[in-house]
């Protein structure tokens, strides 16, 4: 059994009038290090290419990267316990121990980075890999917008599953959330229930009054998924709230005669409103209020389905924050505005996130919203067509990219179906009061 909101995926998440999703409220890794993930601060200049159909995305940029990370790079051991809690299994007479850990922890960390590389190899092997390097790194550079504390599960003194509590600590703190994984070789033995049942102790600790997790599940045609999530989380009172579709496509997936068609389309029905402009890394001083607007839009304009959640207020020292984060990760955001000419106000947003490790063939898709305002003149599928010809200029190594959508989301699905993404599986958001 395998439930995911792990810190290793980049936020593919999605919903309303965005590719995002609730993982990225917080998350996290698969989708969702992010959640959105976006980065601001005036520390590293940032190149800004304003963009014009004459140029369609080749001028030269400038990339901000952080030192290289590496998903094979050999951790080292070692490392002090602490935090123990001892269980004892159903069915079982060996005592298990659930271990807070930490950066410091090499053992436990690497043991966990395993329960989470043979979960994915199981579980969803067509998915992106954790990556190694994300990971470690995310554990001494938590989410600036939520508390997040990890555990693992020792039987004998090997782990055997991994969990990661995240709180938000601003906006929501009626709201906590959970990533649990039980290593293949060792489920069905009462861990994921003594995993999960320690994360309602913290929780109600927090005094949060509900929470949430996801899993996996079969979507349509695609491959198969294990119901064992799913039914586990019902077993333990938690009901479905939201369905993301998870989608993947090639960055060539349209023929060139055809994404050139779909550009001057969007071009022509934006007109001459709007100004496109494009940058990696941070956002540039002058748009960081701009920016905080329509970043606080998200949870106001994404359907949540039955999640009971306020919109957050996005500042510029949260935009700082994350942006640190994620050059301390090697997390590289490639972001598209529309900027809207009379009012100054970018009205239109979508970020792609890659890992600086040019081993590592993904890419994600984080967040997609257009002002409702400004509705009506193909900005989303503009400002994606823009980020897609950056991303193949700059990280030609990268050759899928990830997204995943609310089910109900049928206008963003029909421009991510004409960009060629196809959906894989979907993950059902499950979520109980305490």
């Amino acid at each position: 059994m395998r439930t995911r909101r792990s810190p290793l995926w980049i936020p593919t998440t999605g919903a309303g009038a965005s590719d995002w999703a609730p993982s990225s409220r917080t998350c996290g890794c698969c989708a969702k290090l992010s959640r959105t993930s976006n980065s601001s601060g005036p520390a590293m200049p940032t190149a800004m290419h304003r963009w014009s159909p004459s140029t369609t995305g080749s001028a030269t940029r400038w990339s901000t990267r952080s030192s290289a990370t590496s998903g094979s790079r050999k951790p080292e051991w070692g490392g002090a316990r602490k935090s123990i809690v001892g269980v004892t299994g159903i069915g079982q007479t060996e005592r298990m121990d659930i271990v807070e850990f930490g950066p410091e922890d090499g053992e436990l960390v690497s043991g966990a980075f395993e329960v989470l590389r043979a979960a994915h190899e199981f579980d969803i092997p067509e998915g992106p890999p954790p990556h190694w390097g994300v990971f470690e790194k995310s554990l001494a550079h938590p989410m600036p917008d939520e508390d997040s504390t990890s555990y693992v599960a020792l039987r004998d003194g090997k782990v055997v599953g991994t969990f990661r509590t995240m709180f938000p600590n601003r906006e929501n703190k009626h709201f906590g959330m959970a990533s649990l994984t039980v290593h293949p070789e060792h489920r069905r033995q009462g861990i994921g229930t003594s995993m999960l049942e320690r994360f309602l102790q913290l929780a109600r600790a927090e005094s949060r009054t509900e929470v949430s997790l996801d899993t996996h599940v079969t979507w349509e045609d695609g491959p198969a998924r294990s119901e064992a999530g799913a039914e586990f989380l019902k077993k333990h009172g938690f009901t479905l709230a939201l369905t993301s579709v998870n989608r993947r496509c090639l960055t060539d997936a349209m023929a060139p005669e055809d994404e050139q068609t779909l550009m001057d389309k969007s071009v022509a029905a934006a007109g001459d409103e709007y100004e496109i402009i494009s940058w990696t890394g941070r956002t540039p001083p002058e748009l960081v209020d701009t920016m905080c607007r329509i970043d606080s839009m998200i949870l106001s304009e994404v359907p949540l389905g039955e999640l009971n959640l306020e919109p957050e207020v996005v500042d510029p020292e949260l935009k700082e924050a994350k942006a640190v984060r994620n050059e301390a990760l090697g997390v590289l955001p490639l972001q598209t505005v529309a900027r809207h000419r009379a009012s100054g106000e970018v009205v239109a947003n979508t970020i792609l996130g890659v890992f600086d490790d040019t081993e590592y063939t993904d890419g994600f898709q984080w967040i997609t919203i257009v002002d409702p305002a400004h509705r009506g003149h193909r900005l989303g599928t503009l400002i994606k067509l823009v980020n897609l010809r950056l991303l193949r200029e700059q990280h030609p190594h990268v050759r899928r990219i990830w997204t995943d959508n609310a089910d109900v989301n049928a206008h963003m699905i029909d421009i991510n179906v004409k960009m060629g993404f196809e959906s894989v599986d979907a993950l059902a958001e499950m979520q109980r009061k305490i």
